[in-house]
């Protein structure tokens, strides 16, 4: 809540700030003041179009449960940035949880599962990257591979939160909710 006045501050300062915005829209987002969040990422996508923003404003549309919104806002995301194994996931994802859109959340999930695949042959020393790929490989039923990246991600940052998180949410996903 203490964010939202400074980020304010710069996007009145500099209403050309397309940065200015995205971050007003993430604290609003944060705050589940998901309307507002959607607002400031269309504001930063009209001055300057880019995949972090319109991923941005997917999942806020997601939440929203204004689905064609939030695939078409993934799409252009992936558009923007088509080797970001993270802007393949969150189209694929979203497409995995709304009926109708199985085929595309296959094909993006295939896609940033090889993207992540190439990163980590580059560094396999990062952790959120592991973490990532195991629940993508659990969204295309590789359960076995799944478990095996997230053991990883924790073996290299067992006190990582966004792990933690990831590890929390491929449990769940798998059944395992001890």
């Amino acid at each position: 809540e203490r964010a939202l006045g400074p980020f304010r501050r710069v996007v009145e300062l500099a209403p050309e700030s397309a940065r200015g915005q995205r971050d007003l829209g993430t604290a609003f987002y944060r705050l589940d003041r998901l309307d507002e969040a959607v607002a400031a990422y269309r504001a930063s996508i009209a001055i300057e179009p880019d995949d972090e923003a319109y991923s941005n404003l997917g999942t806020a549309l997601y939440y929203l449960n204004r689905c064609d919104e939030a695939i078409a806002a993934l799409r252009k995301a992936t558009e923007l940035a088509p080797l970001d194994p993270v802007r393949w996931g969150n189209l694929g994802n979203a497409c995995h949880w709304i009926e109708g859109h199985e085929a595309e959340a296959r094909l993006a999930i295939d896609r940033a599962i090889g993207l992540m695949q190439e990163r980590l042959l580059l560094n396999a020393g990062m952790a959120e990257w592991w973490a990532r790929l195991s629940v993508l490989l659990a969204n295309r039923g590789r359960r076995e591979e799944a478990a095996v990246a997230i053991a990883r991600a924790l073996e290299l940052a067992p006190e990582d939160v966004r792990c933690m998180v990831h590890a929390g949410r491929l449990h769940f996903q798998l059944g395992d909710r001890a």
